[in-house]
């Protein structure tokens, strides 16, 4: 039987084949290329071109006196590098050559004959061997053809400073930028060390009479200013002036300008870009001040070259540029992203966990119970949103409140501001040295005169007494609350059905919250109790309101003891906003006196403990200063026979500068003009808000 024969697609070239490869495709230009730049020739070519062309204009430069000691450090700067040697052998030669300069051609043949030399052998040039080289062949060559003392001079002149040079390009040599985050002092100024050397084999070239090289040398110092500091930016303006001072032709004057221009843009740097460059004509004008032949009108025109293309760069390239050489800013947003993947972590595994409550909520729905699950999930979704909130630090404002501290006598160990989402948080460390444990007051004061808000200290952990103290102290409170209740059985005893409770929950909420047992007695008040407390630590463990009253129903439907009913008024303040969140479960109207006028807040669901699901009505009010509200048990009303009109003529004449007084008022002539038949309790609450808030 014959073979079939093998598919094969038919590859054919024409002009115009339809769906064919054309002749560009064919090619495979793009391809082929690629391939080229990642073999071990294109990828020699793309790393040592560069080298090439820097050894080639700053081989070219030459000092006072002519020697050119250039060549020979950047060859030894390659050497310790390790990389590109044969490129910038080529390059140093070929500068050499072109400054016409046998001896310095000489030195660089010499350098590279070690370096062969010691490859041969299987040995690494270390720096101190390379340095010690450059200087050596940058000495002897001139040597041999020295005439006069003064060549010998200028020849131990060249080797000290090809020494030098040859350790600041060798750091310059070594940067990869693409593979770097962060650069150190010394490497930002080997960097505008080599700029500075390759700029000086463009010397002589001039336009109209000025020196596009100074307006660069000029640029790089505004820019080295601006992006690093003060501090860099006058050292790179020192060694390029240097560099102009000691090379041909000599223009020792352009050193202070230049260190001028490095300095103030530096220190203005802090107000933007605009800021920094208004400082390059004030530096200008100084230099013109130091030496009056700084401030020819082409050291102008050449000012104004390097301002005009510093404005034109664009904000971004600056902000890529500044990723490089901000140490301080890189490492502290480095260690904020660490905590903060931190944080994202914990938070992301919070809302796993609380999805999971979630779902088991929705399974046991079915079955009457889940209630629990559900403020699970709502709690564990709350501490999520807590830990999701951004953290900054803010040194700037630390300083600030350190300053204040020390010139009001007050000594602390360590001050940092943060801000906390939208609020702002201050921790002071200190030493305690009062035996009361009572800490300086003054120190809130102070704070709070030096952040501009009104702070107070987080009631946290415990005062030491004497030695290290960590104090927190967080936004205050714009507003306070004043309250008084009064409770009375129907037998004068003390086992009323009714609680009331008062407790300060995190994030500024002020909770009262009022349960009736169902009946009279011990037992009404141990359902009252039971209900109050559970709904006291639900609350405090940062659950949702809606959901604690689930989980409180539930935990009442499953109780041993049969029939444990109660109600709930719950009413929840926030004392930064005033804003009032009531909720009500099976309880009666409470009220809001605002001036001559009262606020009825009512509800209608059946009391806890009864259904597997329940419904809080909820209310939620903007609340005002002086405003006070007034909530009661059912006995009350009961007893004046639902008589909403007393109850409100009552409200209105009670004194609420003592809650606990008005609270007992209200209880009196309720059962006064009424039959006291089931237990009574009133609790009065007065909203404040604080002087210089």
């Amino acid at each position: 039987m014959a073979e079939p024969a093998k598919n094969r697609p038919a590859r054919v070239w024409s002009m115009n084949l339809g769906g064919r490869e054309s002749l560009w495709e064919s090619l495979k230009v793009e391809e082929n290329v690629q391939n080229f730049l990642d073999s071990r020739a294109g990828v020699s070519i793309r790393e040592g071109l560069p080298v090439l062309l820097i050894c080639l204009f700053a081989g070219q430069g030459r000092l006072v006196g002519g020697s050119m000691p250039f060549a020979s450090a950047l060859l030894a700067g390659a050497m310790m590098r390790g990389r590109s040697v044969a490129w910038a052998a080529v390059g140093c030669a070929l500068g050499a050559l072109i400054g016409g300069s046998p001896p310095m051609l000489l030195a660089c043949a010499l350098l590279f004959i070690l370096y062969a030399a010691l490859k041969a052998t299987d040995l690494a040039p270390n720096d101190l061997t390379c340095v010690a080289a450059a200087g050596l062949a940058t000495y002897l060559c001139p040597v041999l053809f020295a005439q006069t003392l003064y060549d010998h001079l200028m020849a131990l002149t060249g080797a000290a400073v090809a020494m030098v040079l040859a350790r600041m390009y060798a750091s310059a040599l070594r940067i990869r930028l693409y593979d770097r985050e962060l650069l150190s002092a010394e490497e930002i100024i080997s960097l505008a060390l080599m700029a500075a050397g390759v700029l000086t084999g463009f010397r002589s070239l001039t336009v109209l009479e000025m020196s596009p090289v100074i307006a660069l040398l000029l640029f790089l110092c505004v820019s080295a200013g601006y992006l690093c500091g003060a501090g860099i930016g006058a050292a790179v303006g020192a060694m390029t002036g240097l560099f102009m001072g000691v090379t041909l032709p000599v223009q020792p004057y352009l050193m202070g300008g230049m260190v001028l221009m490095g300095l103030l843009p530096g220190i203005f740097s802090k107000l933007g870009k605009w800021g920094a460059a208004a400082a390059v004509p004030v530096a200008a004008v100084l230099a013109g001040a130091l030496d009056a032949q700084f401030l020819t009108w082409q050291r102008a025109a050449e000012a104004a070259l390097a301002l005009t293309g510093f404005i034109c760069v664009r904000n971004g390239v600056w902000s890529r540029l500044r990723v490089f050489v901000s140490r301080e800013e890189q490492v502290r947003s480095r260690a904020v992203l660490t905590q903060g993947g931190v944080r994202g972590e914990v938070c992301g595994k919070l809302r796993e966990y609380a999805t999971l409550y979630g779902r088991m909520a929705q399974t046991l729905s079915g079955y009457g119970s889940g209630g629990q699950y559900a403020a699970v999930s709502s709690a564990l979704h709350a501490v999520a949103g807590d830990l999701s909130q951004p953290v900054s630090d803010q040194p700037q404002l630390s300083r600030e409140i350190a300053q204040e501290l020390d010139r009001a006598h007050i000594r602390v160990e360590g001050v940092q501001a943060q801000r906390v989402g939208d609020k702002c948080r201050v921790c002071v460390q200190l030493q305690c040295k009062r035996r009361d444990g009572l800490c300086d007051k003054r120190m809130v004061q102070v704070a709070s005169l030096a952040t501009g808000l009104p702070l107070r200290v987080r009631q946290t952990g415990i005062c030491p007494k004497e030695g290290p103290c960590s104090l927190t102290l967080e936004e205050a409170y714009v507003y306070e609350a004043s309250v008084g209740f009064c409770s009375l059985a129907p037998d004068g005893g003390s086992d009323c059905g009714d609680t009331l409770t008062t407790v300060q929950l995190p994030e500024g909420q002020y909770m009262m919250a009022l349960a009736d047992g169902m009946g009279h007695g011990k037992l009404a008040q141990e359902e009252s109790r039971a209900a109050v407390d559970l709904m006291e630590d639900f609350l405090l463990a940062r659950f949702e309101p809606e959901a604690a009253l689930c989980g409180v129903n539930d935990l009442l439907l499953h109780r041993e003891k049969e029939e444990c009913f109660s109600t709930m008024d719950l009413s929840l303040i926030d004392l930064t906003k005033g804003t009032l969140r009531a909720m009500k479960i099976g309880a009666v109207s409470s009220y809001i006196r605002r001036g001559r006028r009262v606020i009825s807040i009512t509800g209608d669901a059946l009391p806890m403990g009864i259904m597997e699901k329940v419904r809080p009505s909820v209310t939620q009010l903007q609340m005002q200063d002086g405003d006070v509200l007034v909530m009661l048990s059912d006995g009350v009303i009961d007893a004046v026979g639902g008589n909403e009109v007393w109850l409100n003529k009552e409200i209105l004449d009670i004194d609420a500068r003592n809650p606990e007084g008005a609270a007992r008022r209200i209880i009196g002539r309720a059962r006064a003009v009424g039959e006291h038949q089931d237990d009574m309790t009133v609790g009065v609450l007065r909203l404040i808000k604080k002087g210089g808030v």
